[in-house]
């Protein structure tokens, strides 16, 4: 199997495109570039990333206010049944976080939080695993100011039947506004 680096040369090969031409494209110097490919620096991405995979010791639900099974006349709301208050979950948690990176330049970036847990009952069907994903794309202009799109994706059975889907823009002023 190649590694990264080798896969970056030989595309920019194939494509006929200089180091120069790439680093002016990713908003650095030639010779960090040259670095890149050697495998000398660490992709900026890449760097700053964590994936987690574990055993989770307990994910609880509760529920305060019992009147609730009521008012929605049902007998079990969130895996948890009428006359319980809370519910343990326990299993394995995958998670993926990348804080905020500069992917162009030094004014746009990305972000992504990602979850997906799987509880000990449902380790073999993906349909009962619940799902978080927050992914964000961030571009600072006027040097305090920063306009972000965010796509937020949430998936749990015991709420909803399909995937949840939210968009949000938003415009933020930030003192201390870099990647």
């Amino acid at each position: 199997m190649k590694n990264i680096t080798t896969v970056l040369r030989e595309l920019r090969s194939e494509r006929r495109r200089t180091q120069e031409y790439m680093a002016s494209k990713l908003g650095i110097s030639q010779s960090q570039y040259n670095k890149i490919e050697k495998g000398e620096k660490p992709l900026g991405l890449y760097k700053s990333c964590t994936v987690d995979l574990g055993v989770v010791g307990g994910k609880t639900t509760k529920i305060k206010n019992e009147e609730i099974f009521t008012e929605r006349k049902a007998k079990k709301l969130y895996g948890i049944k009428h006359g319980d208050h809370k519910i343990d979950d326990y299993g394995i948690n995958f998670q993926v976080n990348a804080p905020p990176v500069a992917v162009y330049k030094k004014n746009v970036g990305w972000e992504l939080n990602g979850v997906v847990f799987a509880d000990k009952d449902s380790l073999g069907s993906t349909k009962r695993w619940t799902v978080s994903l927050n992914n964000a794309f961030h571009f600072i202009f006027l040097k305090h100011m920063r306009l972000t799109w965010r796509v937020q994706a949430n998936y749990d059975n015991r709420i909803q039947k399909y995937f949840y889907l939210a968009n949000q823009i938003s415009i933020g002023f930030y003192i201390n506004n870099h990647f």
